[in-house]
């Protein structure tokens, strides 16, 4: 079987949209935008739609990493698979501190930098949250492939429905589980388990794609609306507003993911031009994240650094924050990919050294 029928490269591109979708959220809300623009004009409705349409990000991406776990939950565990994305956060950390302190020394700009000794120590210091909780999903992962192998289908089903009902339909009226919006373990815990179950019984595998593109459409739009109108309810005793569907725990952006996963599960790309530019991609997806959410980048050059664009026409707005998010995606792959290949090369050299050395001979 060619790695071409064994490798769903649906969800690696959807993995890299959720991507430009967190960069997209990020120059909204670091970049100012979403603060500074005028409320009930077309501008406000434009970004608000943008904003909204681009939330689902942190789920699915959570629910990516269960489902491409339900292909391996057989193999033991590896801990070098953490351990190398840790050193990529420090590392990244590190260069992205000292390329920041530069180029504010050559401009003569005040830069608050971070505690240096912090930059390797990540998970504890939240450098980057997602990260964070991340690593408790790591090291609970293997307990729960042991359970998910343990239960039938329908028992799954049912765990995860009202897992659901639970940690997003009443902690979104409530707040009643303190999942805290999804900024936590417990948050991606359950998405990784949606991504889990979808993956493992192919659930939606045969949907029609137009139905789950009209749906998405459908609850974009409604958590939209309820946005813009300003809404306001007060259900069992409990007040709710224009802002309460805007959450990674929010119903309607959990179910937005969960179809977004299931639409991607049937994109079948066949193109090898495609596929060779996704290969190519995919590896360095994480990056994005890790260049774009970077505290030294988001103090330097996206904090407010976006105001001026609610000035313009609704639509060029929307074109600058698409382009922008294209943009910086796509230049972060290309710098992971040097990155990565001047890794491989040091790899080299120093596995030569080693022969070498080991061979008795000259170093030179």
């Amino acid at each position: 079987m060619t790695e071409i029928n064994e490798r769903n490269y649906g969800i690696d591109l959807l993995r890299f949209v959720a991507m430009v979708y967190i960069v997209v959220l990020h120059t909204l809300g670091h970049g100012g935008v979403l603060y500074s623009v005028i409320p009930q004009t077309q501008q406000y409705y434009v970004v608000w739609f943008l904003e909204i349409w681009a939330y689902c990000a942190v789920d699915v991406f959570a629910m990516i990493s269960g489902f491409a776990s339900a292909k391996h939950a057989n193999e033991s565990w590896n801990i070098k698979r953490y351990l190398y994305l840790w050193l990529k956060v420090v590392f990244y950390s590190v260069l992205l501190y000292f390329v920041v302190l530069e180029y504010s020394n050559n401009r003569n700009i005040d830069f608050d930098a971070p505690d240096f000794i912090d930059l390797f120590f990540p998970v504890s210091n939240g450098t980057y949250w997602y990260f964070s909780q991340y690593t408790i999903l790591f090291f609970v992962a293997p307990l729960l492939h042991r359970g998910f192998d343990n239960v039938e289908k329908k028992e799954l089903i049912s765990v995860v429905v009202i897992l659901f009902f639970c940690f997003s339909v009443i902690e979104t009226i409530n707040g009643r589980f303190a999942v805290k919006g999804g900024y936590n373990a417990t948050w991606l815990i359950f998405c990784y388990t949606v991504g889990f179950t979808v993956s493992k019984y192919s659930i939606g595998k045969y949907s029609n794609r137009g139905l789950l593109i009209l749906l998405i459409i459908i609850l974009n739009t409604v958590t939209w609306f309820l946005k813009i109108k300003d809404v306001k309810i007060v259900f069992l005793g409990n007040k709710m507003n224009g802002d309460t569907l805007i959450s990674y725990t929010s119903p309607t952006i959990c179910l937005i993911s969960i179809l977004y996963l299931i639409f991607f599960l049937q994109v079948k790309i066949k193109n090898n031009v495609i596929i060779k530019v996704i290969k190519y991609m995919a590896p360095s997806v994480f990056s994005i994240y890790l260049i774009n959410d970077n505290p030294c980048i988001r103090t330097m050059f996206l904090k407010n650094k976006f105001l001026n664009w609610t000035n313009y026409n609704f639509i060029v707005l929307m074109i600058n924050v698409v382009i922008f998010a294209l943009i910086f995606s796509f230049v972060a792959i290309f710098v992971d990919r040097i990155v990565m290949k001047l890794f491989f090369l040091l790899k080299q050299v120093y596995n030569k050294f080693l022969i070498r050395v080991n061979r008795g001979g000259k170093l030179y």
